[in-house]
This record gives C-alpha cells, structure tokens and sequence, in this order.
C-alpha cells in the first residue's frame, strides 16, 4: 500500500493503538485517501447471499440502491452489485453507511427475504484473498505437538482453532460479512476452549467448604442490613460457584505471568462503568448491544484486538508455536532498560527476561515491533510444558 500506509500504522501505534486497530484505522486512512472517483459519493459494495435480484431495488430511506447486475468474479457465489449513499466521505460516514446497510440486511433477513446474507466491500483488489506462503515445518511441530494432547484436549484445542479460523475477515474490505461482534464473540469463544484445556491440567485451586462458609458470613455481617437477592446472587457467584470469575485469572497468571494483572484488568475492567471483555462478552450474548448502534460497535471494535491477542497467545503457547508478544503492555521489551536482548541494569536473573516479564523498576518509553517468538518447553507449570 505504500509508504503513506507505513507511517500512518506506525503513528496509530505510537499513539497507543494495539498493532490489529492501527492497521485497521490505517487500513481505513488509505480507502479514504484512494477513493474510486468512479463510485463518486456512494460506497460500492456486494450484497451476497441466497437471494436472486431481476430488476433495480431502490431504498431511498436508506439511501441504497440494490442492481440486477451479478459479480462473477466470486465462483459459485450469488453477489449483487449494490450503491450505498455517503453522507460524508470519512470515517463516520462510512460508519453511517454501514448502519444502513446492516439495517437493510436485518430487514431482509427476519422478513423471510433471504436468510443468508452478507456483504462485501468494492475496493477495487478487496475480491481477492491476501496470498500467504504455508511454513510446513512450523504446521508440522504443531500438529505433532497437538497429537501430544488427549482426544478431549486436542477437540477442545480444534474447537478453539476453528473459533478463530471463523473470524479473521477485516471490515471494510476483505471478506463478506465484516461483523466486528461476531470477530469479538468468536475470539472469546476460542478463548473459553482454550480456558478449559489449562484447567483441565492445572485447576484453580477451590477454598474448602469452611472458609467459604466463613467469608460468606463475614460478607453478610460486613452488609450491615438484611441481605437482598442481589446480595445472595452475588456472594453465589463470587464465593460458592465463581466459574469464569475465578478460571479467567488463573489462566491469565499461568500464561502471562507476572504481566497477567495487566490483562486481568482489560478483562473485567478498571473499575465502575468501565466495562472490561468480560463485560462486553456478557452485553453481546444478552443483546444488550446491537451492531447497528455505532458507539457500541466503536467500543467493540477498541476491545476486539486485546480478546483477538489473548487468545492467539494462548493458543501459540498451548500448543508450541510461535506468539506475538504485546507491545502496549508493561514488560522487558518495552522498558526503557532493555537493550541488546538484555537488561543494561541487570534487573530481573536472564531466565526472567522478555515479553511477559516486568519489575518494579520498567521505566516507559520505548516502543517495539513485536516479532514471532519460538517459545521452547520451560520448567514445570509454565507455558510451554509438554501436555
């Protein structure tokens, strides 16, 4: 894309943006800036999908014009040509564009008018699928580090596999059915398979029956009133039957190390209104948030890249292939201290050096590309160990 896409990932990131957002935001900057003068002030897209159009849809509500004219350069797929009017030709309009769209293809969908429906954008090479060169050798330590793992753990690891597989289309341009909720909610899920497969190896510890009873009698004395249904509800959730709650942290810990509290709070959050993943994973499933609505969806998409990193670390790390570290969080490669592969102050013994390392002396200030690590079987307990 050029060196105007270069510099402009490279300021979103140092501006604070994980790698997955700025690439997208510079993504975005690019289209923007290479608009098609053919489409003018509408936005071309393919509507695809089981539905058959013989002659010209006019929505003019909505601003979207639906073409009797097949794209054929997708084989086997029915695609239509379809003009999305812009009201401005930036960042918002597009995002109105794409409420009016979604709201259309809601529409169509519940009133039986073709239930399978997605849509993809016009970019002029968005049609094609970028090319990547498979690397055997590394397919083939993974696959023969999966075989390693019972029937029940490599289903769980192939589950999260395809969770992943399932939601790597970017908005705006290189797939059909760009759906930041369905990206985060697949991640997640991916993310839960993964969970599973940690605990089943290294449970969380459980309190015994009598210091739960304990704590629960020191939280109701502590309300100072007659507890309320909420009150129950939550010391259940919290005390007797954690579930997530408490499998969540453990796994971050086991994984991360000493950097898990950094994602422990994009988790759940850093404190009240501030809705962490874990927060969002909840309001998606209740549809407590819609697509269409573009606050939530802007907030979904911010959070989009943390779930997305998580759990393709997780996953690298379980199964013995290479992990992209977090060059936004707090740790060796990014303290002003680390040089030369190591640490010029001799901080933290060599064996605790790296991505998901940090003391209480990282001094901030120094960005870097995250690049593919090999991470090679450790002591007992960490991640890396032979299943």
């Amino acid at each position: 894309m050029g060196a105007d896409f270069v510099e402009a990932l490279r300021q979103y990131m140092a501006d604070g943006l994980r790698q997955a957002e700025a690439a997208e935001r510079a993504f975005l900057d690019f289209r923007l800036a290479h608009w098609p003068a053919e489409w003018g002030d509408d936005l071309h897209v393919l509507i695809c999908g089981a539905l058959w159009v013989e002659e010209r849809l006019d929505f003019p509500d909505l601003g979207i014009t639906i073409l009797p004219d097949r794209d054929t350069r997708i084989p086997g797929l029915l695609a239509f040509k379809t003009h999305v009017r812009l009201n401005s030709r930036d960042a918002d309009g597009l995002g109105d564009a794409v409420d009016r769209l979604e709201t259309l293809l809601g529409m169509m969908a519940v009133c039986g008018q073709a239930r399978t429906l997605h849509w993809l954008t016009l970019w002029p090479e968005a049609i094609e699928e970028p090319v990547l060169q498979p690397d055997a050798d590394l397919l083939a330590r993974a696959l023969q580090y999966l075989s390693q793992f019972s029937e029940e753990k490599q289903e769980m690891i192939k589950r999260a596999a395809w969770w992943l597989r399932s939601q790597r289309d970017l908005s705006f341009g290189w797939g059909p059915g760009p759906s930041v909720f369905r990206r985060f909610i697949a991640a997640w899920n991916a993310f839960e398979c993964l969970v599973k497969v940690v605990c089943a190896d290294h449970p969380p510890k459980k309190l015994p029956r009598s210091e739960k009873n304990r704590l629960i009698a020191q939280r109701l004395a502590d309300l100072g009133r007659v507890p309320e249904v909420g009150d129950i509800y939550e010391l259940y959730g919290e005390i007797v039957d954690p579930g997530q709650k408490a499998k969540i942290p453990h796994v971050l810990d086991w994984a991360f190390r000493t950097i898990a509290d950094q994602y422990g709070t994009e988790m759940f959050g850093p404190g009240p209104g501030q809705p962490g993943l874990y927060d969002i994973r909840n309001d998606i499933h209740h549809a407590n948030m819609a697509e269409s609505d573009s606050e939530k969806r802007a907030l979904v998409r911010r959070a989009l890249p943390s779930i997305e990193h998580i759990a393709l670390v997780l996953f690298g790390l379980i199964v013995g292939f290479g992990v992209r570290p977090d060059y936004r969080v707090r740790c060796c490669l990014s303290c002003a201290n680390w040089a030369a592969d190591a640490c010029t102050q001799g901080l933290l013994p060599g064996a605790e050096q790296g991505w998901h390392y940090v003391c209480d002396a990282f001094t901030p200030g120094k960005q870097y590309w995250p690049a593919l690590l090999l991470w090679p079987p450790e002591a007992d307990g960490d991640p890396g160990e032979t299943p």
